[in-house]
Order: C-alpha cells, then sequence, then structure tokens
C-alpha cells in the first residue's frame, strides 16, 4: 500500500512539474506577461477551452516605442483584428492604452495571414531560439534596445507560443507586418525593431 501512494505521489509530481515547464505556463505565471495583459486589457494567454475559436495575437514590446498588440480572430467564419497601442514605451514607462482599433477583414486577408503563419513553421518551432550562436565567421550578433516579440495562437482548442527578442527570422518579420498592416494604427513598421 505504502509502494502505490509512494508512485502516486510521484506521478502528481512529475505531472506537475511537467505542466509547470510548458510556455504557456510559463506565461501565465509570469509578472511581465501579467502586467502587460492587464495594461492591453487581454487575457494573458489566448483561451483554448472555445473549440471553434482560431486567433492569432503579435505582441510587440520595442524599448522606445509604444507596446503593441495585435489580435486577429476567425470565429465561425468571421474575421476580426484587435489592434492596441500603449502610449508609453517598452523599456521605461510603458504607459496605457492610447489607441485601440477594431474592424473585420476580409477572407482573403485571412487566408494570406495563415498562408504566412504556414511559412514560419510556427506549429513546429520552439518557444525560444537559441541565443548567440556564432555565425560561420566567427562573429556574434547582440541586440540593444531592440523588441520583444511574443506569438501566440489558438487553433481546434490547440495553443502554442514563440517569443523572439530581435527575430531575424524573415518569415516571422512578415507575420509581423502584415499584422500590422491589418491593425490600421499608422505605427511605422520600423518601430518593431525587425
Amino acid at each position: 500500500m505504502k509502494l502505490a501512494t509512494a508512485i502516486l505521489i510521484l506521478l502528481f509530481i512529475l505531472g506537475a512539474a511537467a505542466q509547470e515547464s510548458t510556455p504557456r505556463r510559463k506565461l501565465l505565471e509570469s509578472k511581465g506577461a501579467n502586467k502587460t495583459s492587464t495594461l492591453f486589457k487581454e487575457p494573458v494567454v489566448l483561451p483554448t477551452d472555445d473549440q471553434k475559436l482560431e486567433a492569432y495575437r503579435l505582441t510587440v514590446i520595442p524599448t522606445l516605442h509604444g507596446p503593441l498588440s495585435l489580435r486577429v480572430d476567425n470565429l465561425g467564419g468571421k474575421f476580426r483584428v484587435i489592434a492596441k497601442q500603449l502610449n508609453g514605451s517598452g523599456g521605461y514607462k510603458i504607459g496605457g492604452i492610447r489607441r485601440v482599433k477594431i474592424h473585420g477583414i476580409s477572407s482573403k486577408q485571412w487566408a494570406k495571414l495563415l498562408e504566412l503563419m504556414k511559412a514560419t513553421d510556427f506549429w513546429n518551432a520552439p518557444y525560444r531560439e537559441p541565443k548567440n550562436i556564432p555565425s560561420t565567421d566567427g562573429s556574434v550578433e547582440i541586440c540593444l534596445d531592440g523588441a520583444e516579440w511574443t506569438l501566440e495562437a489558438v487553433k481546434n482548442g490547440q495553443y502554442h507560443v514563440i517569443n523572439r527578442y530581435c527575430p531575424s527570422d524573415l518569415s516571422l518579420r512578415s507575420v509581423g507586418l502584415y499584422l500590422l498592416a491589418l491593425s490600421r494604427l499608422n505605427v511605422k513598421s520600423s518601430n518593431l525593431y525587425r
């Protein structure tokens, strides 16, 4: 009986540890993610309880410009953009909501987003990419005063997220620039820093 109880306790501990280490769990528990989501008046992570919801959200926190939340939802074939910008700067005083734009988009615009997302291999990408890997000539790229990008998605109840600081992936940059264009926030693409 004691052995069975010990095994059950061990399985519970291992299960809890595995659950805690997921990127979704890390975001839910992150003080920074909670603060930013509160400022944007957005959930910390995209919800997974609605099996019909398909949504993509890019949160960009640039050091010297206003942070952005760019979300696109598909709920039953109705597509909409919810874009928000804060009035501070990500590396200093982050501020409060400066602008909000909510509007519909066409099925063609939605299809283009899915095409761009597919090019990133998003659903297979690791939460973080390795940093400071020397190039073939031995040099290492360091990003100062850059921007943190967090790209989340939920589809069929499945959740995935990637987090990049000064992202170097051109396909990810294409997604960010496209979401910015869909947002109608009139923010310079250079404010994304990539």
